[in-house]
């Protein structure tokens, strides 16, 4: 009987609480060269498709039924060219820039499934990583709302030339349900630059206190279960 609390208890302290994951939703578009001779990246095949990978965490454990506020986005990344060889990561902080917008919320159904989605997801800044984008100059912009060009160069305000650029066949990124992927949970995500930490998604650990005095009761019940079985 002894033998058999002293596992309850153990399971009990170990299984006391989920850990809350990020989720992260995503969207492939199609390039378009930008209008201008010359404004494309010079890594980035025009015709080629992009990925868009938001990442999402409102402290929840599941995707069913739930929603998703502007505070609750973390981070971006855009993978360019069929390869995914072009890459730009930024964590989603709305002093890197004075265009930062989004607008409205992602809520899912009971099976997980988008039901509604931000129209307006817009940033950039100067703090993020790139890779295959020697021509990208800080700082640089990106728009999530189906009528913005997606992805720009030099955006400064105050006379930046915002180019190079990369524009979506479609004619901005589309931000319907259908072309969004319904949430799945990351196992982690990158920091950006001298971003702050985004959440990292870990097996439960004990406070230490807690883990004293679960050595302490084991011991204690081994001793009493050695005497009771003599």
């Amino acid at each position: 009987m002894i033998r058999l609390l002293t596992a309850a208890f153990f399971f009990t302290l170990i299984s006391g609480g989920a850990v809350a994951a990020p989720f992260s939703v995503s969207y492939v578009g199609t390039m378009q060269n930008a209008t201008a001779a010359g404004a494309f990246f010079a890594n980035i095949v025009n015709g080629e498709t992009y990925k868009v990978t938001l990442v999402m965490d409102n402290g929840g454990t599941s995707s069913q039924s739930k929603t998703w506020v502007a505070s609750d986005l973390v981070s971006i990344k855009w993978e360019f060219n069929d390869s995914r060889d072009v890459v730009f990561e930024q964590n989603i902080d709305p002093s890197y820039t004075d265009n930062y917008s989004i607008i409205g919320t992602a809520t899912t159904d009971a099976n997980g499934a988008l039901t509604v989605f931000f129209t307006d997801i817009s940033n950039g800044g100067y703090v993020f990583q790139a890779v295959g984008l020697p021509d990208l100059v800080s700082p640089a912009a990106w728009f999530l709302n189906g009528n913005n060009d997606v992805f720009y160069s030099d955006a400064d305000v105050m006379g930046g030339s915002y180019r190079p650029w990369v524009a979506d066949a479609a004619g901005g990124a589309q931000m319907n349900i259908a072309s969004w992927s319904n949430p799945v949970a990351v196992v982690s995500v990158a920091t950006s630059g001298n971003a702050q930490a985004a959440p990292i998604v870990t097996v439960p650990t004990l406070p230490s206190f807690l883990l004293f005095a679960l050595s302490g009761l084991l011991a204690l019940f081994g001793i009493v279960g050695v005497r009771a079985s003599k």
